[in-house]
């Protein structure tokens, strides 16, 4: 059994944050370790946490960025359907220069075998499917939280909030 961590971390420019995301388990040898794995520079990396020890802070070299926003968005959901691998990641993705509340879209990624090819690296970084693709135009944006789930189909679902935007008038947005 995984667990699946998504996070944001660290700036790389005006309001965007890395997203990023490793796989941990529980070590069948020693209930009180866990052992967190991604895929990195060409390689799976992992480390370990040991319950008795201070290790509040993984190095950033062994955790795998997928992309940058805005907002602290990056979720993860597992299937709860019996015998299902699947595992999916969704996040609002920047969609133009300018201010990051209000110019997001939905996005996602999803694992078919409970994120080996993650892992592994034979997927990585992986297909990124854009839900909304508002773009530039128009005045309609995700708007600040998203939330996804699996149903006992293997259906994924995704709750985003949108916004209504005025682009002659960039500071004013609405919830939709």
């Amino acid at each position: 059994m995984y667990i699946h961590v998504v996070m944001t971390e660290a700036s790389t420019g005006p309001l965007r944050v890395l997203m990023a995301y490793e796989r941990c388990r529980i070590s069948p040898n020693d209930l009180t370790t866990m052992i967190c794995e991604s895929y990195v520079n060409g390689a799976t990396t992992s480390y370990v946490i040991n319950a008795n020890t201070n290790y509040s802070n993984p190095p950033v070299n062994v955790i795998s960025h997928f992309d940058t926003a805005c907002t602290i968005t990056p979720v993860v959901t597992v299937s709860p359907a019996p015998g299902s691998r699947r595992v999916a990641i969704a996040y609002l993705k920047p969609t133009c220069d300018g201010s990051c509340d209000y110019l997001s879209d939905v996005c996602y990624f999803e694992s078919m075998e409970n994120g080996n090819e993650w892992i592994d690296g034979s997927q990585w970084p992986p297909d990124v499917y854009n839900l909304t693709d508002f773009g530039c135009g128009g005045n309609e944006r995700g708007f600040n939280d998203v939330s996804i789930c699996y149903d006992y189909q293997d259906s994924l679902h995704i709750l985003y909030l949108t916004c209504g935007f005025d682009p002659t008038n960039p500071g004013y947005y609405q919830p939709g």
